[in-house]
């Protein structure tokens, strides 16, 4: 009973006191917000081991990639690209996009959808990679407005591919219209990157191959490195200087090796060679394939300097501009690259650019420093490059050209560490991979890279897959300059692939072909002159171009002779009656025949006619040759 009673007095004090009814009301409103908030941090705390824990999944398969365990680490990257890891989930986008993986099949829309995702997020690579699939039509329908929105903003985030490509884009006036104002801050941001990353000793060499020179006539490089090994085993001293250099620049597909570099550089050093000491003196100094050493640097380097070599001059100027204190001396370091860069040294002469340029162990002189840099330029040192350009893009000591700038920044960047793409797609193809090789050599051709661009347009053909894209890669080819592209454009108006058929157009492309000395632009020309096809019918040019292209090539000679026989026959029919040819020429041998008994014969076929005449007029000039003997 006594909780009947307490309940009553309860109801009767909350009658007469409002404030104890709120006072409850406001403790269940406290209970609501405690349990929000034990909610709400253990939703937090969940996320947290969430984020822990595809974070820790995304490391072990890093680890696991560093071991050579593949089978772990596509399995590992898989289950943290579920839980959300962007990193994790590009990766995996690559893997189906390149099927770069044993245990993931290609897949480009699946790489597609992955992007497209991350690409929400805002993530940078994946929105490059978006923009490469809209712009190539890889896992997607081609949508140029779409690419280029991706592709601006993944060059905007800083990357350096994107960039290549907006640049590109800008500079050709490919779906934008041309600025070069543009392209140059594109090329520059890229350009900044390789040449942050390079060294005295430059950076690995890429050899951007066609597929169209396989033709068998070229060695491979493999040959050359078989032969210089055999022979620097012999001792012979330029063969080992030779390969040192191949591993150190990585040259020839061998890549960089500074172990094998040491080992020849230091036979060769045995010879008192002073090249090979100035090179071992530059490795000490920067710790390539042996710990960094100053004292053994400079030992090597004073030794190959003092023999006059312009590596160890160059390498010697580079120690004594580096170092601090009384150590630095730039005037010796100036008298040194002077005295390299006068032997064609192109390390000094870039070196000596930047002294003259800084006014450092000599007076300031722009004007030097611009001519060191172009003389360096020309045996295509990458740093060399970069400044000559730095020099155009600002007009020191020269006239501003964004043009000459542009080209020169793309120079550089077409030399990142991107570039390795190339070995992989040449090989894919080697190796009879021929989709893999086709989307890695369309990435570098969005990129604007002309070998790739060419390649792409060739696997296409070689596909049979004579379509916008394979045109859109010849066009970008020849804006660039390869002369051959302009003929395969040519083919593309000609038979109407991927494009309207337009003879007009097509005679443009063949005639810019044919005036770059391309013998097979030649011929197709003669054969429209000849025809009447797209040009205005003219037997004396179509004569002049066959004649070219037997002259150009070599195997070109046989077509464009049976070519000149036609035309030659046609000339003198269209010159001569058949009457005048019949008297002249055959009547004095052959007086049996009629001309009324050919033509019935030969029932008007032109190319008969010629026929019969070429043969008719060699038995002439034969049986002439007996009678005179």
């Amino acid at each position: 009973r006594w909780h009947i009673v307490v309940a009553l007095l309860c109801t009767v004090a909350g009658a007469l006191d409002p404030t104890l009814e709120q006072a409850v009301g406001q403790g269940a409103e406290s209970d609501a917000s405690a349990s929000e908030l034990f909610a709400s941090q253990s939703a937090s705390a969940n996320a947290h081991a969430q984020l822990s824990r595809k974070n820790e999944l995304y490391e072990q398969a890093q680890k696991a990639y560093l071991d050579d365990d593949l089978t772990q680490h596509d399995s590992l990257l898989e289950e943290a690209a579920e839980l959300g890891h962007v990193h994790a989930r590009h990766t995996l986008g690559m893997m189906y996009l390149f099927g770069n993986s044993s245990s993931v099949e290609v897949n480009h829309t699946r790489a597609f959808e992955i992007f497209q995702e991350n690409a929400k997020g805002g993530y940078p690579l994946s929105q490059w990679m978006l923009g490469f699939q809209y712009a190539a039509a890889v896992g997607v329908d081609s949508n140029q407005p779409r690419a280029l929105v991706h592709l601006t903003f993944a060059a905007l985030a800083g990357v350096h591919e994107a960039q290549m490509a907006i640049g590109f884009r800008h500079l050709h006036g490919v779906t934008v219209p041309h600025a070069c104002e543009s392209a140059l801050s594109y090329y520059r941001r890229a350009a900044d990157i390789v040449a942050a990353e390079a060294d005295l000793l430059g950076s690995p060499m890429v050899e951007r191959k066609r597929l169209t020179d396989r033709t068998g006539q070229n060695p491979d490089p493999g040959d050359y490195i078989s032969y210089y090994t055999m022979n620097a085993d012999r001792g012979d001293l330029v063969a080992m200087l030779k390969l040192g250099q191949v591993y150190l620049h990585g040259a020839y597909g061998q890549g960089q090796n500074y172990n094998l570099a040491l080992r020849y550089f230091r036979r060769a050093a045995q010879q008192n060679d002073p090249h090979a000491n100035g090179f071992l003196g530059m490795m000490y100094a920067s710790g390539l394939g042996v710990e960094q050493n100053n004292e053994t640097a400079k030992e090597y380097l004073e030794k190959s300097a003092k023999s006059g070599s312009a590596t160890g001059q160059t390498g010697l100027a580079k120690m004594l501009l580096d170092a601090e204190g009384p150590a630095r001396q730039p005037e010796r370091a100036f008298q040194l690259l002077k005295a390299a860069a006068d032997a064609g040294y192109a390390e000094a002469q870039y070196l000596l650019g930047t002294l003259y340029l800084d006014g450092l162990g000599t007076r300031r002189d722009p004007a030097n420093a611009l001519k060191q840099f172009s003389m360096s330029s020309q045996q295509s040192h990458l740093l060399g490059i970069y400044h000559l350009a730095l020099m155009h893009a600002t007009g020191t000591a020269t006239h501003r050209s964004c043009e000459i700038a542009v080209g020169l920044f793309k120079n550089v960047a077409e030399r990142g560490s991107w570039t390795e793409l190339f070995n992989e797609a040449y090989d894919d193809y080697l190796d009879g991979d021929i989709n893999a090789s086709l989307v890695k050599y369309l990435v570098l051709a969005e990129m604007g890279y002309e070998p790739a661009q060419h390649n792409a347009a060739f696997i296409l053909e070689r596909e049979e897959q004579y379509g916008p894209q394979a045109l859109s890669n010849w066009r970008r080819s020849a804006k660039q300059g390869h002369p051959g592209s302009h003929i395969h454009i040519g083919d593309y108006h000609y038979y109407g692939w991927g494009t309207a058929p337009d003879l007009v157009a097509a005679a443009a492309s063949y005639r810019t072909a044919a005036d770059a000395n391309q013998a097979h632009g030649m011929f197709n020309l003669g054969w429209m002159y000849e025809t009447g096809a797209g040009l205005d019918r003219d037997l004396h040019l179509a004569k002049r171009y066959y004649d070219l292209a037997m002259a150009t090539a070599g195997d070109a000679q046989l077509a464009a002779g049976l070519a000149l026989l036609n035309v030659r026959a046609k000339i003198l029919l269209e010159e001569f009656s058949m009457e005048e040819l019949w008297h002249a020429a055959i009547d004095p041998v052959l007086p049996f025949l009629s001309i009324e008994a050919l033509d019935q014969a030969i029932e008007g076929s032109e190319l008969v006619i010629a026929a019969w005449l070429l043969c008719l007029l060699f038995f002439l000039v034969l049986a002439r040759r007996m009678v005179a003997a």
